[in-house]
């Protein structure tokens, strides 16, 4: 072979190698990046899923205690004044309606659910609790777990001796009762706070969500 053939044989072999290691290089390095690309995207599809449903979650709480402060206007439509705050219990759906003293809301934390039963929410306050603080251990975090049914894929405080799966989220109402500063104790505690707390742990992160409305007895007279 002609030694100008040879050395020219030589050298394009060497270039191939390179150029193979090139390409070599260039692909892992973009199924590197499509890599990360695709965890990223997870992630924040998991992110965006999860801050969905806790803001569902607490849009259904704060609907409740509205529902809550509805019914009871229209249950004791006739002492809307003393009942609009009433505090019923699923036991005992009508604690409101004796000739006694009403329970009322009070400052505090709340857990709120559905009864099929009954067909309306219903209030309950957890005492001896902090404010709700994910991933802390805070006093009474436990009270707030929510649970799944898995026929419903209703979110319930309660686990049903283990067989609704816990879910990442724990959600609490805090409830503030303010008397109205203009007409003192006769407008009977005239407005309630409401504030609502969903927390859930996501890549060790702390992820939260409070919603935070005011609900008024809007009838304020002394008398109906």
């Amino acid at each position: 072979m002609h030694p100008l053939i040879m050395k020219y044989s030589h050298k394009a072999r060497g270039e191939t190698i390179v150029e193979v290691l090139i390409a070599t290089v260039l692909l892992v390095s973009v199924l590197a990046s499509a890599f990360v690309a695709l965890t990223r995207a997870t992630q924040t599809n998991i992110n965006v899923q999860n801050r969905v449903v806790a803001i569902n979650l607490a849009r259904e709480s704060m609907e409740s205690v509205r529902n809550i402060r509805d019914t009871n206007w229209l249950k004791y439509s006739g002492n809307r004044r003393e009942k609009w705050l009433c505090l019923d219990s699923v036991g005992t759906p009508d604690t409101c309606e004796g000739g006694g003293a009403p329970t009322l809301m009070v400052d505090g934390y709340y857990q709120t659910n559905f009864s099929d039963t009954f067909q309306r929410y219903f209030l309950s306050i957890v005492p001896s609790v902090d404010e709700l603080d994910i991933p802390n251990d805070s006093i009474g975090l436990a009270s707030f777990r929510l649970y799944q049914e898995p026929l419903t894929g209703k979110f319930t405080y309660d686990d049903d001796g283990g067989d609704n799966p816990a879910t990442p989220f724990y959600r609490q109402i805090e409830l503030d009762v303010a008397t109205d500063p203009v007409c003192g104790t006769e407008c009977n505690e005239a407005k309630l706070k409401v504030t609502v707390r969903v927390g859930w742990v996501e890549n060790d992160l702390s992820k939260n969500v409070i919603l935070e409305t005011h609900l008024f007895d809007f009838y304020q007279r002394d008398a109906y």
